[in-house]
């Protein structure tokens, strides 16, 4: 399936929830991240038909998806954020009842039921009233009502909130296998959901795409700019640098990620660049002075700014 976000924009009253947009998506699996506020459920509310945009348009293989509305939905599978539950019924009967609701026959629900949660590791506790669920089980029950139709477009927000790690891998065999047949736009805030799975990321802060394209390319943007560092150096730091994550290194000692356009310590030793670098880099390079003139200032032995 093609999808095709054209200028796309949301607002609330006089507050802006997404700015003009746009982009195409195609088979296979896209990373939205951005922040707590970035636009993210607003977008996907939105090509979920659950809200309509201020201005702009989403086309299916050149058609608006409010013109079609009926197959769109047909083919599309979604996975809200928060999704309500009966819980006075069963785990497989809340799917059967979702199941009537989107138009599949009995016979195949039924079939498709078994499956699911046969994949999602929920067959023991099929028959189990809802309401004895923990949220992990609740989460996966969300996740097996999405792949119901075996959608043609799968919408994924926050899907893993609430899973354990076996649960976590589970569902990613399970989205990689969704993907080859399907398009995929999975939505969160953490980085290493979509680690292991995305093809193509998206970034989102304050209801602006910061930057779109395939990892490679992305890491490829930053390449030269990642730097690690001994934790005991920070206060050495100098130049405009953005800080990321810690971890220790084969002698036991604790060191830091750098971002910065030139060697933020005399300790600082270059890295590959990681996804999470990435994010972090698109999400706070405001942070990063590209005037050159102030970094060859600081090189010359001037006051540096720390990040």
């Amino acid at each position: 399936m093609n999808i095709k976000i054209d200028q796309l924009e949301k607002s609330y009253k006089k507050k802006k929830a997404l700015y003009p947009l746009s982009l195409s998506l195609n088979t296979g699996i896209y990373g939205l991240l951005g922040p707590n506020g970035a636009g993210k459920s607003t977008l996907m509310n939105i090509l979920a038909t659950v809200e309509k945009p201020t201005h702009g348009k989403v086309m299916v293989d050149n058609q608006e998806i409010w013109q079609i509305e009926k197959i769109y939905k047909s083919k599309l599978g979604y996975l809200p954020q928060t999704f309500g539950m009966m819980p006075e019924l069963t785990g497989r009967e809340f799917l059967m009842y979702i199941a009537s609701l989107k138009g599949i026959s009995s016979k195949e629900a039924a079939n498709n039921i078994q499956s699911l949660l046969q994949q999602v590791n929920l067959t023991e506790v099929a028959d189990n009233a809802l309401h004895s669920y923990s949220g992990g089980m609740k989460q996966r029950i969300g996740i097996c009502q999405a792949l119901l139709n075996r959608p043609s477009f799968l919408l994924l927000d926050e899907p893993t909130v609430g899973l354990d790690p076996d649960e976590r891998i589970h569902f990613k065999h399970l989205i990689l296998k969704q993907a080859e047949h399907s398009t995929v736009l999975l939505s969160t805030h953490i980085v290493s959901d979509v680690e292991a799975l995305a093809t193509h990321i998206i970034v989102m802060k304050h209801g602006r795409v910061l930057a779109t394209g395939k990892v490679n390319e992305l890491k490829q943007a930053v390449k030269g700019m990642i730097w690690k560092v001994p934790n005991k150096s920070h206060s050495s730091l100098s130049y405009p640098h953005i800080i990321g994550s810690n971890h220790m290194n084969n002698d036991g000692f604790e060191e830091t990620k750098v971002i910065s356009f030139v060697s933020p310590s005399p300790q600082a030793i270059p890295v590959e660049a990681t996804l999470e670098d990435v994010y972090l880099y698109n999400i706070h390079k405001d942070k990063l002075s590209t005037d050159n003139s102030n970094i060859n200032n600081n090189l010359n032995g001037q006051d540096g700014w720390i990040g």
